[in-house]
């Protein structure tokens, strides 16, 4: 094979290496932008017996929202607010702080169970922090 042919090919890997390594910068720079609008992030998960019923939500900054059982449900309140919310589900209801000022710099993760409302800012430590009523 002439050498052109080689240098042809040389620069096809060339430019072909240069697409996938700036397309890898892309994703991360993304990745790290996702991460940092999301920070101030409630997230809760409904883990009650399964049923037909959805529970739902009214929330100071979330609005009113349903979640189906065995789903989650994610939104932003933006930095510095303070997040409350009123919960029905069946005949019980709860109110509950979903984030506050101890809450700053990381998301807020909610487990809620028939036994109360779980919160956790690493998803493997959880703290009973309200009950249902009703």
């Amino acid at each position: 094979m002439s050498p052109i042919f080689y240098v042809t090919l040389f620069l096809a890997l060339c430019l072909c290496n240069a697409s996938i390594d700036s397309g890898n910068q892309f994703n991360k720079a993304i990745d790290n932008i996702d991460e940092a609008a999301f920070l101030n992030g409630i997230t809760v998960h409904i883990n009650l017996p399964p049923s037909s019923l959805k529970v739902h939500f009214k929330c100071v900054f979330g609005g009113t929202f349903e979640v189906p059982i065995g789903h989650f449900y994610m939104w932003d309140i933006g930095f510095g607010n303070i997040e409350k919310c009123y919960v029905v589900y069946d005949h019980l209801s709860a109110s509950f702080v979903a984030r506050d000022d101890r809450d700053k710099d990381h998301n807020s993760n909610w487990l809620i169970r028939l036994d109360g409302f779980f919160h956790s800012s690493d998803s493997i430590t959880w703290e009973k922090r309200a009950s249902w009523s009703g």
